[in-house]
C-alpha cells in the first residue's frame, strides 16, 4: 500500500469515528534516527527516506498512522480545550482505533540506514588533548569567548588547536 492510499484510509477512519478527519501533508525529506515527525500545528507528517526505501510496508503501516495519530489527537483535544500529550490518553485511543499497538519508538536497524559523519576538532588543556564535535566547536567558536569549555581534570580553558581528519576525508 503506498502512502497516499494509507491516509486516505486513515482519514476514513477518522471521519468515521470522530466526524472529521484533519488534512495531512506529508513529506518525505526526513533523515537520521526518526522514523518520522508530526508537526501538528501545521498538518505536516515527514517521514524518513531512507526507512522508507529499506522498510516500506512498516513505514506505510506503522509509521505514518502513528505520526497521523498525533495530529488527530492534537485537534481532538484541541476540539475539548484539553492540553495534548503527545502519546497520551487521546493519542493512545486513536492507535487503538486505527487496530495498532501504541508504542513510542520504532523497532529499525539504525546500522543500515543511518550514518553519521560527524567532524571532531582537536583541543588542548594543561594536561591532554581532547577531541571537540562540531556541534561542541561551533557552540565555542559563536560564543566569541563568551562560552567555552573547560578540562574536567585541571580545570583549565580548552583551547582549540585544528580540524581532526576523519575516515572519510
Amino acid at each position: 500500500m503506498d502512502i497516499r492510499k494509507k491516509l486516505y484510509q486513515l482519514e476514513n477512519i477518522s471521519d468515521k469515528f470522530f466526524g472529521f478527519h484533519p488534512d495531512c501533508k506529508v513529506i518525505v525529506d526526513l533523515r537520521g534516527q526518526a522514523a518520522g515527525k508530526a508537526d501538528a500545528q501545521n498538518k505536516v507528517i515527514r517521514l524518513n527516506s531512507d526507512f522508507l526505501h529499506h522498510y516500506p510496508e512498516k513505514m506505510v503501516n506503522e509509521v505514518l498512522p502513528h505520526e497521523y495519530a498525533h495530529i488527530l489527537s492534537y485537534e481532538i483535544d484541541k476540539k475539548c480545550g484539553v492540553r495534548n500529550k503527545p502519546h497520551g490518553p487521546t493519542w493512545k485511543k486513536v492507535m487503538s482505533i486505527f487496530g495498532l499497538v501504541p508504542k513510542r519508538t520504532h523497532d529499525f536497524d539504525i546500522k543500515k540506514t543511518y550514518v553519521r559523519n560527524m567532524k571532531y576538532f582537536l583541543y588542548v588543556c594543561g594536561c591532554s588533548k581532547h577531541h571537540l564535535s562540531a556541534i561542541r566547536h561551533n557552540r565555542s567558536e559563536r560564543s566569541r569567548g563568551n562560552f567555552f569549555y573547560s578540562c574536567r581534570i585541571c580545570g583549565k580553558r580548552l583551547k582549540y588547536v585544528e580540524p581532526l581528519r576523519t575516515e572519510n576525508e
